[in-house]
């Protein structure tokens, strides 16, 4: 089975990180994950709530969400690498992607 490294950009998400990250962390996704949250230079502490919550943090100093991306797709280690935004409600999106032809073997 393959690893995947779900990327989230952030920038001033305190208040809608802890349900995004819960709802992330609820997938059953079999072949194992790893959550990086991008740091896009938020000014509150979404940062220390993301390391709180146990995922893992990357600074990403400029502004903009393509850096954001670009940092995370650079960082990330999973054999496969999604995207998610912060809304948790659509975090069930991606647990389907990965029950369809994701959870393949190549």
């Amino acid at each position: 089975m393959r690893s995947i490294s779900i990327v989230v950009p952030a920038y001033n998400e305190v208040d809608m990180l802890p349900a995004c990250l819960a709802s992330l962390k609820a997938q059953d996704y079999a072949g194992g994950d790893r959550i990086l949250v991008v740091d896009n230079a938020s000014t509150d502490d979404t940062a220390g709530v993301a390391r709180g919550l146990g995922v893992r943090v990357v600074p990403e100093p400029v502004r903009g969400y393509g850096r954001a991306l670009r940092r995370g797709f650079n960082t990330a280690t999973g054999d496969i690498i999604a995207r998610h935004g912060r809304r948790h409600d659509r975090a069930h999106e991606l647990d389907l992607a990965l029950r369809g032809d994701l959870r393949r073997e190549p």
